[in-house]
């Protein structure tokens, strides 16, 4: 399933949805329902590996650096800046 995932990402983001026969991906782009376990695993594979699989640390960076790029906005409300992620 990861090896199909590789180049799926934009931005190390991937859709909620993909085929598993085809590898043909849909849906939306979140970190929210249906997909916010994955990032979490990302993670969680690489302390479990004993920090030796590169590989999840760094999608797991890539999506945290994806996320911060495409839905980390900002709004002033009364003056005061505030972040959101959306």
């Amino acid at each position: 399933v990861y090896k199909a995932l590789k180049n799926k990402g934009s931005d190390g983001i991937f859709p909620t949805k993909i085929n598993r026969k085809s590898g043909r991906a849909s849906g939306i782009y979140t970190f929210g329902g249906l997909s916010d376990s994955f990032y979490e695993y990302l993670i969680k594979m690489w302390i479990q590996g004993g920090r030796k699989e590169d590989q999840w640390r760094e999608a797991y960076d890539k999506a945290i650096m994806g996320m911060r790029h495409k839905l980390l906005k900002d709004v002033t409300v009364n003056g005061q800046k505030i972040a959101y992620i959306g």
